[in-house]
């Protein structure tokens, strides 16, 4: 299938060869398109993969069905020089938003500072919401901040990217941590947790949750968590 234009923008819009940038815009553009390459990095592995780019792809425009957007992927990595398998790192990241050709999701230096205030994580969440890169340990996941993988976790359960996580969304976190309960019972136990939150759970409620060691909480140690998210990533 030809791959979708991911940026709806009028024809012509766009200059045939890349913008001439000062040096201070060019540091601009890198600092906000490297902030969005960590707030779309949910597993820490220093690449987005498929999914993680289908978030950003969705905030640039594309509409069509992930199966699709795969294909896309693929595409998009193959035509830059980046392993499917394992996504694009931030140097080719910072490439294909500064490419103008349509191997590129170029972004105007506007778009750039909404996507990366949009994509960060909601304040109170341990994460800055002007869209400012986060100092994230590069080695492995356990050596990662607590609430960096909390985070971590929230997102990749977080299907849609709305920063909510509704009752299914939860509940493949809920079976990691041992409920064995019918899809009924778990919207009933999803339901109480949220009280009156309008049945969806925020990134607040869902720290204190896992931070929670009353009965009312699932608490789980770092590494715990550390370890139900590489199993949610091997199945996502």
């Amino acid at each position: 299938p030809q791959k979708q234009q991911l940026l709806q923008l009028p024809a012509g819009s766009l200059p045939s060869q890349p913008l001439q940038s000062s040096p201070r815009q060019q540091q601009d553009r890198s600092t906000w398109i490297r902030s969005i390459f960590q707030h779309c990095d949910a597993d820490l592995d220093g690449y987005l993969n498929c999914r993680e780019m289908e978030r950003l792809a969705r905030e640039l425009g594309f509409s069509e069905s992930s199966e699709l957007w795969r294909q896309d992927f693929e595409s998009l990595c193959n035509e830059n020089g980046a392993d499917p398998a394992k996504g694009l790192n931030a140097t080719i990241l910072l490439r294909v938003m500064n490419d103008t050709s349509d191997r590129g999701l170029y972004c105007e230096d506007a778009q750039l500072r909404t996507l990366a205030t949009k994509l960060a994580p909601p304040a109170g969440a341990g994460g800055s919401t002007q869209g400012t890169p986060r100092t994230t340990p590069r080695g492995s996941r356990r050596e990662a901040p607590r609430q960096v993988v909390i985070q971590a976790v929230f997102r990749i359960c977080d299907e849609d990217g709305d920063g909510l996580l509704t009752a299914q969304e939860l509940q493949s976190f809920a079976i990691e941590t041992g409920f064995d309960g019918t899809d009924a019972e778990w919207e009933q136990e999803f339901q109480a947790l949220c009280g009156q939150q309008g049945g969806s759970m925020t990134m607040d409620m869902f720290t204190a949750f896992v931070n929670d060691k009353s009965e009312d909480g699932v608490y789980c140690s770092t590494e715990e968590l550390a370890a139900i998210l590489a199993r949610l990533i091997s199945k996502a």
